[in-house]
């Protein structure tokens, strides 16, 4: 399977990313979160009064950097997520998931974040519009990863989770390679990390299974060494989330980047 090099550019045929980084496309974010969250899946803790505007925001927004996943033929939005970051006027000020889950992380895990602040994101709100997810089991899932899924199936890019989803991993190592942050946080349920674990993306579960927007474990990565076993193991889709080693490149300095 991997030895198939096209990955990359079929994504690129497809899909373009697209910093999020004014009004307008922040608004563009905003509002395929509150459709996805409030208003098809209705996920518990985010009730459709809660956002009157049509727009689902939280207070971690003004710290995060957005990505947005466009279609290249139709212009529509595909995908959207997000990466927290420190927090530029308070670095100690908590990650999401240690607001939420931090007397439940490993110690250990804690005091390595005390120390590493502005080295770390957190990956989240990963989301796919609708018309994306519609293979079966697909749509019950704001990120549209259903329980199995085969990189080699579908070529058609609205029925292949494959590249709108690798996509969004792609602009989350593209934020994360921009803003010096090489240690993620993200809270997962079991199906996504079974799921990112076929694409060698695997972060260490560092949590108990908690309430955190559902039952999810609060899970931790190093990029630089998630990425070098994935260019052992998927180099297909490292090439694409790395742009064939234009960003993390593997022994090109990476680990000069995640000095505090």
């Amino acid at each position: 399977m991997d030895s198939d090099p096209d990955l990359l550019a079929h994504f690129m045929r497809y899909f373009e990313i697209v910093r999020a980084d004014t009004p307008a496309l922040l608004e563009e974010v905003f509002r395929l979160r509150y459709q996805v969250y409030c208003v098809e899946l209705a996920v518990p803790g985010f009730e459709r009064d809660n956002y009157p505007d049509g727009l689902e925001r939280d207070v971690y927004d003004a710290r995060s950097l957005h990505c947005l996943l466009r279609h290249r033929r139709t212009g529509a939005y595909a995908g959207t997520v997000r990466l927290v970051c420190a927090d530029p006027a308070r670095v100690d000020a908590p990650f999401p998931a240690e607001a939420t889950c931090g007397a439940e992380i490993e110690p250990e895990y804690l005091r390595a974040a005390s120390r590493l602040r502005r080295c770390i994101g957190e990956y989240s709100r990963l989301i796919l519009a609708r018309r994306f997810r519609v293979r079966a089991g697909e749509a019950r899932w704001a990120d549209g990863l259903a329980e199995v899924i085969d990189l080699d199936q579908e070529r058609d890019e609205r029925r292949a989770p494959t590249h709108p989803m690798l996509g969004l991993l792609k602009a989350g190592m593209i934020m994360s390679w921009e803003r010096r942050v090489c240690y993620w946080y993200a809270g997962m349920e079991p199906r996504l990390d079974r799921r990112f674990r076929q694409f060698a993306l695997a972060l260490r579960p560092i949590s108990p299974a908690l309430d955190y927007h559902g039952r999810v474990r609060v899970h931790w990565g190093y990029l630089p060494d998630v990425l070098a076993r994935m260019r052992e193991r998927r180099p297909r889709v490292w090439r694409l989330l790395t742009g064939d080693g234009e960003i993390w490149p593997v022994g090109g300095g990476s680990t000069e980047r995640c000095v505090p």
